[in-house]
């Protein structure tokens, strides 16, 4: 009776109920199914790659004008990854720059059969010494995609890159500005459009994107304070999102003085802000005041931190970033503390 299999991230290698590695590799359209004997997934894979050797599935295996060059291959496993549905235009930028990477594997015009370890290695070396960890990691799984797939067509035996590591990501830690810090930034700035901007963006955690299509139409006043109607520009499946911000006392005191700037009795109309962006306006009241380094998108972090060490839950938060995780996004990227509002919190602690 055969067993019930799982597959492992390692292309024909399988595992059973009982623990037990077994091989399963398709051969000019048979498939051969071998118990291995490894009692560990590192020997297991060593057995694997011996026994499929014996049965040496190769590109002879397939019509000649059936094969594929790198190139090809690169882009058809490519191609099946940007097609999946839901798929953000940003990623399928992302991976279009990534296949043109991984195509230089092998000179154009190689055939893909001829994807050998040492050419990966030499390829991954160097793609590790260009890009950043992250980007790094993504560009190699996306040569395993290509190279899963050629040997689920029988033009390769094995993936040459089984035994190669995936870079080390170091946590990034972000230095942000205490609260004394920000306001002098802000003073340093100046009663100016890019400071109302910078406040905005920090007190409401929108992107600059975000910020730069909102109107006075997006903006709700009533008795209780305020609602700011964001759409996101984060959009997936072509769907377009929207979330409804209630206005901190900070915010509403910046809508205020924004509201303030009309003549009076005339409502305000047409977009919030008349400027691209603050950048170059905070980071020279940055330096004038000798702050910790502030991107334009750290004061969405600002934002987010500022209100997890106020007490507001996570999933609150996610929301009001415009996150539809339901709080696993900002649980990783938000749930850290200040030092001293840490050491603060844990000096509370008593057993």
């Amino acid at each position: 009776m055969r067993p019930k299999l799982t597959k492992t991230n390692t292309p024909n290698l399988f595992q059973a109920e009982d623990g037990s590695f077994w091989g399963r590799v398709k051969v000019s359209g048979r498939t051969s199914l071998r118990k291995l004997n490894a009692p560990a997934k590192r020997a297991a894979v060593h057995e694997l790659r011996s026994w499929i050797a014996t049965i040496k599935p190769t590109a002879k295996c397939i019509p000649k004008s059936k094969r594929e060059t790198w190139q090809t291959a690169t882009g058809i496993a490519t191609s099946l990854v940007m097609r999946r549905p839901g798929i953000a235009p940003r990623t399928v930028a992302y991976y279009a720059q990534m296949e043109k990477i991984v195509a230089n594997v092998l000179p154009e015009g190689t055939p893909a059969a001829r994807l050998t370890a040492a050419a990966c290695r030499s390829w991954w070396e160097d793609v590790a010494g260009r890009f950043s960890p992250v980007r790094a990691n993504s560009i190699l799984g996306l040569l395993r995609k290509v190279i899963n797939r050629l040997v689920e067509r029988g033009e390769l035996a094995a993936d040459p890159t089984a035994g190669f590591q995936r870079m080390r990501v170091s946590e990034t830690r972000r230095t942000l500005p205490t609260s004394a810090q920000f306001h002098s930034i802000l003073e340093a700035m100046g009663e100016t459009p890019s400071r109302i901007m910078a406040e905005f963006m920090a007190y409401s955690g929108t992107r600059i994107s975000e910020a730069r299509t909102l109107t006075w139409d997006d903006v709700e006043f009533h008795e209780d304070g305020a609602t700011i109607t964001i759409s996101t520009t984060k959009v997936r499946g072509g769907a377009q999102r929207f979330r409804r911000l209630p206005a901190s006392p900070p915010l509403l005191d910046v809508l205020k003085r924004m509201v303030q700037q009309w003549p009076e009795g005339k409502r305000p109309r047409g977009p919030l802000f008349h400027i691209q962006t603050p950048r170059t306006a905070l980071e020279r009241a940055v330096r004038k005041t000798n702050s910790p380094h502030l991107r334009i998108h750290d004061l969405r972090h600002l934002f987010a931190t500022r209100c997890i060490e106020a007490g507001v839950d996570i999933p609150t938060v996610s929301r009001w970033l415009g996150h539809s995780d339901g709080g696993a996004l900002a649980m990783k990227t938000y749930g850290h503390l200040r030092d001293d509002h840490s050491r603060s919190q844990a000096a509370r602690v008593t057993f």
